[in-house]
């Protein structure tokens, strides 16, 4: 699964599949966001893109606050 920031991919006709996103907070509070969190955001976030039947995901932005992290972008599948 591809996973970019950008709103599209060169080279590709993109058909749009939906909103993917998490919303994730460490199991202790007062703890600043460890890289387990995030890959845990990731690979929910890819796990809902393959049920919709993605081969990618774009436009992803993650937003952090505190010990906080929420994750989204949008799953499409290649046309061609």
């Amino acid at each position: 699964m591809l996973l970019v920031t950008a709103e599209h991919i060169p080279g590709k006709t993109l058909k749009y599949l939906g909103l993917v996103s998490c919303y994730k907070v460490p199991l202790n509070p007062g703890t600043i966001v460890s890289s387990k969190t995030i890959d845990k955001a990731k690979k929910l976030i890819v796990e809902d893109a393959t049920a919709l039947g993605a081969d990618a995901i774009i436009s992803i932005r993650w937003i952090f606050n505190g010990n906080q992290v929420f994750v989204y972008g949008t799953a499409v599948k290649y046309e061609d």
